[in-house]
């Protein structure tokens, strides 16, 4: 009987040991995880605001840096005119910051980081030549959409020869996760190497991958 037990003891313990090297905890490869969208619209303005945890400086190299927390907000004005816009808000403290024109997105920009994160909703102050507005992002992400570990998990599960060869092999990679909040949630899945690519569209309730692409970097 006690060699029964023995056995069975070793066979537990050996299962164990490979089942955890089988499954990687693909955490320490994000660089970039932007989990929610918020968004607000008045008579002066539409804003969409990213909350995200990034690498900084942010580079598609294969090699994750240190991170920090992000609040990323876009304004798209509706009065030509106005061009100087700034931002306060209060998360574990209060955060200022000038918006700036960006051509690539056609749209003012803020990035801010900080120490804590906003909840589903941030508040925020506008400031622009005419004075001060309030306004209250709220978040566009759907209640039944899937956590960004279980978006990673389908497409590791429908990829996993791929991705394991990345793992085992000595180039470095890095994992871009991206909520995209429009009509319905999808998540954008990018795992990056220094020479390749591989970008995957996930349907944000299903899990399914709805499309899929390889970069050459290079």
């Amino acid at each position: 009987m006690k060699k029964v037990l023995l056995f069975l003891t070793l066979i537990l313990s050996i299962t164990a040991l490979f089942g955890c090297k089988s499954q990687k905890d693909f955490n320490e490869y994000i660089s970039q995880l932007r989990y929610d969208v918020l968004f607000a619209e008045n008579d002066l303005c539409s804003i969409s605001c990213y909350l995200e945890t990034r690498e900084s400086p942010f580079v598609s190299d294969g090699i994750v840096n240190a991170k920090e927390n992000l609040v990323i907000l876009k304004l798209s004005p509706k009065n030509d005119e106005l061009k100087d816009f700034g931002v306060s808000f209060t998360t574990d403290k209060t955060y200022t910051e000038n918006f700036s024109f960006e051509p690539r997105f056609n749209c003012y920009v803020a990035t801010v980081s900080v120490e804590t994160m906003p909840s589903k909703n941030l508040k925020i102050t506008l400031s622009d030549e005419n004075g001060n507005s309030d306004i209250t992002l709220t978040s566009k992400k759907q209640s039944s959409t899937i956590a960004y570990d279980k978006a990673l998990s389908f497409v590791y599960s429908q990829n996993k020869e791929k991705i394991d060869d990345l793992i085992s092999s000595d180039d470095n990679f890095e994992i871009n996760l991206r909520l995209i909040s429009e009509e319905q949630d999808f998540w954008f899945v990018g795992i990056t190497t220094s020479e390749n690519s591989f970008c995957f569209l996930v349907d944000g309730k299903s899990g399914k991958i709805i499309a899929q692409k390889n970069i050459n970097n290079i």
